[in-house]
């Protein structure tokens, strides 16, 4: 018999139609995504200035959402070097608030799992897996096929991962995505 409490934790639980509103509300009252914002528009501006190329600094984003990572991290290369941005999300919700909040900022966004990724015609010089990692069977076998497929061996590929405490193990309870 469950504990009378367990069901109203339930009824309060995101199913999929509403998971971009519950985790959109975890996200503005947590610091975690403005440090994780942060860090990654520093440490990708200081790659672009020390870049000697002229082609376009490629970009891959598995796991962009709806762009709350991306957006910023766009916006503060823009000035510094030419982007080549593709982001990749199972949520069509998500992906289309992100292509809304775009504006006239070039971008690909694709609805599809990693599984379903095409190859990369040329590798990328960042990949960005953000709150991914709860959502696979094997992470470790994602992240090397990011580096090994999708990665420059020059590039940077940065995991942006917490506890799989919250939403992730809530989501798992009713179902998942």
């Amino acid at each position: 018999q469950p504990h009378a409490g367990a069901a109203l934790i339930v009824a309060l639980l995101p199913d999929a139609d509403h998971y971009h509103e519950a985790y959109r509300w975890r996200r503005e009252r947590s610091t975690m995504a403005a440090v994780a914002q942060q860090w990654l528009c520093e440490q990708a501006a200081d790659w672009a200035n020390r870049r000697e190329e002229a082609t376009p600094l490629r970009i891959l984003s598995v796991g962009c959402g709806d762009g709350n990572l991306d957006l910023p991290l766009l916006h503060t290369l823009r000035p510094l070097t030419e982007v080549a941005y593709t982001g990749v999300d199972v949520n069509p919700h998500s992906l289309a608030v992100f292509r809304e909040a775009l504006g006239d900022l070039p971008a690909t966004l694709l609805e599809t799992t990693m599984e379903n990724l095409p190859p990369a015609d040329e590798p990328y010089d960042l990949v960005i897996v953000s709150h991914v990692l709860y959502y696979v069977d094997e992470p470790a076998g994602l992240v090397a096929r990011l580096l090994s497929e999708f990665t420059r061996t020059d590039g940077h590929l940065v995991v942006i991962h917490s506890a799989f405490d919250g939403i992730p193990a809530l989501m798992a309870r009713v179902g998942g995505l």
